[in-house]
């Protein structure tokens, strides 16, 4: 079986090391039924433990928070006008002509 990992800075971290590489966090392939569980360290796979169904259910969250945040990171940012205090407003309507 073949397992794709879409790398994005939302997810993961890859660190070249010269001749390896490392990706961090961890990998879950949850959706599939063997249910894999492992980093890549310094180019060797790790396996890691079994995982709960309520602690995919966070990590899920959790990556959907992340992926959220950096879909917000990309959009451009708009010119906000600060709010003017009601002082300042009162101040200008008692100017007025």
């Amino acid at each position: 079986m073949e397992v794709v990992t879409p790398l994005s800075p939302a997810k993961w971290q890859l660190s070249d090391h010269w001749a390896t590489v490392s990706l961090h966090p961890s990998i879950g392939n949850w959706s599939f039924p063997c249910r894999s569980h492992y980093w890549i360290s310094h180019g060797k796979i790790r396996w890691a433990g079994a995982m709960s169904d309520q602690q995919i259910k966070r990590v899920r969250a959790n990556d959907h928070r992340a992926i959220e945040f950096e879909a917000q990171m990309d959009r451009p940012s708009e010119e906000k006008v600060p709010p003017v205090s009601w002082g300042k407003r009162f101040i200008a309507w008692l100017r007025r002509p």
